[in-house]
């Protein structure tokens, strides 16, 4: 038959080793999701402040819708940051002695023992029964501090989730209403660029008109006309004569 423990007998050092390591554990895990949780909410700072600089004012359910997302996500972001804050601060947990320290601590005892023979124990069994009492008072002390860490982290998260989600609704309602007023803006631009051309009478409105003589802007030139009429005396009558017929003057005739 095996050995039955009784009432008396000491928790085994290995088993109280494993609990109190699992605890720290605990703790850095919790450290981990704090980094996480920091990142979320930096997330939805960014995401409450892009809605409130791009928000612009327009129906009234719209602004109403909006405007009340963006409120109760900033509550809701503030409430969780509260309560990261609370499951990060004011926290002690508790730690065994260093290697060092409990190498001392061995070297003593064995010099109590050497001392004091008659006593009952022997130096490694006391000190694991220290290190049985003290991974005991640790674990203890560490479990609460992770479980009150733990509770508060997990209600940040769930304070997360409801503000990421009221400031996806303002985040989308105010990106949607952007992308409408560019639409908009750029539909009335368009018209207004069309709007000088519809109005200019098209070319073949209007009658044609014909085209400018280029001789119109030259002055016309002068039609020859013959010399004025020119006074002669009664004997030079036949030298006009031969001038309009061409007839050639005899040799020795009049002039």
């Amino acid at each position: 038959m095996g050995e039955e423990s009784g009432p008396n007998q000491p928790l085994d050092l290995v088993f109280v080793k494993e609990l109190y390591v699992s605890e720290l554990e605990h703790k850095h895990k919790l450290d981990s999701r704090m980094a996480t949780l920091v990142v979320i909410l930096s997330a939805i700072a960014g995401l409450l402040l892009y809605s409130v600089h791009a928000f612009t004012p327009g129906a009234l359910w719209f602004n109403i819708v909006s405007v009340a997302s963006m409120v109760v996500s900033a509550v809701l972001f503030f409430f969780a940051f509260a309560f990261l804050i609370r499951g990060t601060l004011g926290y002690d947990y508790g730690r065994i002695a260093s290697m060092k320290e409990i190498e001392e601590t061995f070297q003593r005892l064995q010099g109590h023992h050497r001392s004091y023979p008659d006593r009952p124990g022997t130096p490694q069994s006391d000190l694991d029964e220290t290190l049985i009492t003290r991974m005991l008072q640790a674990t203890d002390r560490n479990r609460d501090c992770n479980l009150s860490r733990g509770a508060r982290y997990y209600t940040a998260m769930l304070l997360m989730a409801w503000a990421v989600g009221s400031g996806l609704v303002a985040g989308s309602m105010v990106t949607v209403a952007e992308k409408l007023q560019e639409i908009k803006s750029k539909g009335e631009q368009m018209t207004n660029e069309d709007k000088p051309a519809a109005e200019t009478p098209k070319a073949t409105d209007q009658p044609a008109q014909p085209a400018a003589d280029s001789t119109q802007t030259q002055p016309a030139a002068e039609k020859p006309v013959l010399p004025e009429n020119t006074l002669f005396k009664g004997n030079q009558e036949p030298l006009l004569k031969r001038v309009i017929t061409g007839e050639k003057p005899k040799p020795g005739g009049d002039k």
